[in-house]
């Protein structure tokens, strides 16, 4: 940005400030006097608003609503403590605002972590922030904690980004954090009262943190110089992690000392008196009394021959970041030798810990020495430098909590890796069993946040896991990492698994669709049609079909299409029944359809459309190409029952090719489950009976016919009896059974209309001497003859449809999703 554009954003900003000045509502409990020398509200606005960029600032009015309530708030504030008020926005905050909104107004002593500390808490309420202010004030209080005067307010020290001092002796000045948060929403509907509470236990924590601090790096020295031991030993080791630990690579919140006890109720842990410090400072009432060990905790923590044990604690921090605590424990020995206790830290692992070179920490650079050594290798080896690049950039706080005897296979086993696009799992036991670390190496081109999500689910599923926490690297080499901590409900432990098993579960999950695909043609096609396959369809299959569907129904799909190609056919369906929603798949080869091709044939079948999904594969022209398409329908409410895959696709097929006319009787097909060479013998009687004066329409004919579906295939069967080739043995005795359900039906029937033109149907077939239904090996009309006992209808029936059988040309099979 030039000269005069920083000009313009000065006067712009200054104007705004100046117009929230004068939007001020005087209260009388804010004396202007306070909030500085001068004009003190356009000071105290100018310092409140610093750190807000000028095209974030709002309205004038908002500007000034917020800020004086803020003043407000920070009128009286007794030494060391914080001040919280947390609300809905009223009629004071002007400004957009959303029904779930609260706003958030802190005051308190300036200290390190407090943003950081706020807003982690606030997000793990599920809250989104729409505005931060945060000013830092120097201001002076009385001995009441009343404010006085905001000195700092058009001073640059009010807008220095550092942390405050307390009290500064020569002017008393105190260096304060005023937050105002504005919440858009909170996702766990937590109330103004219970947020408050919430807040309050935070900034305590920063308070008693950042006060011991010093003191508790001074104790962990401490605790390093009683180690002793001599050069190389490992209470030479460990003494020299503490002092490491201390100088700025660990974060001190909390420490205490425990005695090991053993009482008549058991053995166990309880706080010493009086040495707790950060977060350990107070002993809470459930925590004075002894705490009980598990057998195969209390024997860890009795061996002495580790003395010290790095872990992570069962609880989150409050304090600057989310992360669960890491635990340092160091344990007290009596005059015997025996383990009388602990002195525990924490805390957890600073930035500078996580970017140390691996070789410069104690603990740690004996794990890479005992790695390097039993795998055979030196530190400057081809092998021996990548073995070491592995393990600088491992999950550092594993690295921490790891034995060496763990860490070697897990090192071992990415070394062998290397560039090999394959899928590894390493599992790690948690020492008391809470949780299990997870790392999960991937080729980094599969790497996506829905293979992470699968990955995590499967973890967590095979864990019995209560939460999942997770981190990714993705770099230059072919793996990305994927980091998993799976923790069990407390008071539990994550189950010991198959990892093996576990591993291949994960290499499915993360597998591409085209491997499965390949995978699942050879399965089902063998070496050799699964080549063809893929060699002809494979390389045209659209990304949007391979979200849509699975590998195992693109098999089906694809053999289905090289079957068109290779019959050189153009068209074929596959339906896939469910009882709330059917999915209808075309094949289509050349140039595409559209739905205004196929829905008038499927509403004259009786079925509603209620989506489409096309997918083209790619050929060298338009008409070259393929097209799968997917219709969700709704089935007609009178389905008949069973399966009615076979005579809909066949039915379908025969429209498409002109076999058959496309109007209501294709309903019969679903409603009554009649082929649609058996629906072209009720239209050609319809046909016939108009000719003989039957005064009904044939839309009328079609909808009694769907509304009387048992006594139409009854129809059906008595013309099938008489004429049917095939079926001639029995014929009269069987035809006989079956006119005599008929008439049973009918009488049944309670229009007189559907009475009329169920009978006329029955008299026709009756009448009828002779029919060409039964050819259909030759083209040619479908026709039936009437003898003398037809002058009661009008004569012989007219001309049907030609009568060859349509049949699939690649049954594709069931799906292995059911869609």
């Amino acid at each position: 940005m030039d000269a005069m554009s920083d000009s313009d954003v000065l006067q712009t900003r200054e104007a705004l400030l100046v117009k929230a000045a004068q939007a001020w509502v005087s209260d009388p409990a804010v004396d202007p006097a306070v909030l500085g020398e001068g004009d003190g509200v356009l000071c105290y606005l100018r310092a409140y608003y610093h750190r807000i960029a000028t095209e974030d600032l709002p309205s004038p009015s908002r500007l000034a609503a917020v800020a004086e309530a803020h003043a407000k708030l920070g009128l009286r504030r007794p030494q060391g403590r914080a001040l919280i008020q947390v609300r809905e926005p009223g009629p004071a905050h002007l400004g957009p605002v959303t029904p779930s909104s609260l706003v958030v107004d802190i005051v308190t002593d300036d200290m390190p972590y407090l943003v950081d500390s706020v807003t982690t808490r606030l997000n793990r309420h599920k809250a989104e922030i729409g505005l931060l202010v945060h000013p830092l004030l120097r201001v002076r209080r009385d001995v009441t904690g009343a404010l006085r005067e905001i000195v700092g307010v058009c001073s640059d020290a009010a807008a220095q980004d550092k942390p405050g001092d307390g009290v500064t002796a020569a002017t008393g000045e105190l260096t304060e954090s005023w937050t105002h948060v504005e919440l858009e929403q909170t996702g766990d509907r937590v109330t103004a009262e219970q947020l408050a509470a919430d807040l309050g236990h935070v900034l305590e924590d920063v308070r008693v943190a950042v006060e011991d601090q010093r003191r508790m790096a001074a104790e962990a020295r401490r605790r390093a110089d009683a180690l002793g031991g001599e050069p190389g030993s490992d209470e030479a080791e460990f003494g020299d992690l503490l002092r490491w630990l201390a100088s700025d690579n660990f974060t001190f919140l909390g420490y205490r000392e425990y005695d090991l006890l053993r009482t008549p109720d058991g053995e166990g842990l309880r706080p010493v008196p009086g040495t707790g410090l950060g977060i350990l400072r107070h002993v809470r009432p459930s925590e004075a009394a002894l705490r009980k060990l598990s057998t195969q905790i209390l024997r860890r923590a009795q061996d002495p021959s580790e003395r010290m044990v790095l872990a992570k604690a069962n609880s989150r921090s409050t304090v600057y970041r989310a992360s669960y605590l890491d635990y340092v424990s160091v344990k007290k020995l009596g005059p015997d030798g025996a383990v009388t206790g602990e002195y525990r830290f924490l805390g957890l692992y600073s930035h500078a810990a996580h970017t140390a070179p691996i070789a410069d920490i104690p603990v740690i650079r004996r794990k890479l020495t005992h790695v390097l050594a039993e795998a055979g290798l030196t530190p400057d080896s081809h092998d021996g430098k990548d073995l070491v690049e592995i393990l600088e950039d491992y999950p550092r706080e594993e690295l921490f909590e790891v034995s060496a005897d763990e860490l070697t296979p897990i090192a071992l086993g990415v070394l062998r890796l290397s560039e090999r696009k394959q899928t590894r799992l390493f599992l790690r036991r948690d020492r008391y069993g809470r949780y299990m670390s997870c790392l999960v190496y991937l080729p980094r081109d599969r790497y996506t946040t829905k293979v992470r999500l699968r990955a995590q689910e499967i973890l967590r599923e095979a864990l019995n896991g209560a939460s999942v926490d997770y981190s990714a690297t993705i770099g230059d080499s072919a793996l990305a990492r994927l980091y998993v901590v799976v923790r069990a409900e407390r008071g539990h432990s994550v189950p010991q698994v198959d990892a093996a098993a576990l591993e291949r579960k994960l290499a499915a999950a993360v597998r591409s669709w085209d491997e499965d695909l390949s995978a699942e043609a050879i399965r089902v096609l063998g070496e050799e049609r699964a080549r063809t396959l893929l060699d002809l369809c494979g390389a045209s299959i659209p990304e949007t079909y391979k979200a849509d569907v699975s590998a195992q129904d693109a098999v089906d799909d694809l053999t289905t299409m090289l079957g068109l190609r290779e019959s050189g056919q153009e068209f074929a369906v596959h339906l896939v029944e469910h009882p709330e929603r059917w999915t209808l798949v075309v094949y289509r080869s050349g140039s595409p359809i559209t739905l205004s091709d196929v829905l008038p044939q499927l509403q004259h079948m009786g079925l509603e459309v209620v989506d489409e999904h096309p997918y083209r594969f790619a050929g060298s022209s338009n008409a070259g190409s393929s097209w799968i398409y997917e219709f969700g329908l709704r089935p007609p409410a009178a389905a008949a029952a069973g399966s009615l895959r076979q005579v809909f696709e066949e039915a379908l097929t025969a429209l498409w090719h002109g076999q058959t006319e496309d109007d209501g009787f294709n309903a019969l097909v679903l409603t009554a489950g009649l082929t649609w060479r058996e629906v072209t013998l009720l239209r050609a009687a319809a046909k016939y009976l108009r000719q003989g004066g039957v005064r009904f329409s044939e839309d009328y004919v079609q909808r009694v016919l769907r509304s009387n579906a048992a006594i139409t295939r009854l129809l059906v069967r008595l013309f099938e009896s008489r004429f049917d080739p095939a079926r001639q043995a029995g014929a009269a005795e069987r035809c006989e059974a079956i006119a005599e359900e008929l008439r049973g039906q009918l009488d049944e029937v309670v229009s007189l209309d559907h009475d009329r033109i169920l009978r006329s149907y029955l008299a026709l077939i009756d009448a009828t001497l002779r029919t060409n239904y039964y050819r259909t090996h030759s083209p040619g009309d479908v026709a039936v003859a009437g003898g003398p006992g037809a002058a009661a209808t009008g004569g012989p029936v007219g001309a049907a449809d030609q009568g060859s059988r349509a049949s699939r040309v690649v049954p594709p099979g069931n799906r292995a999703d059911g869609r």
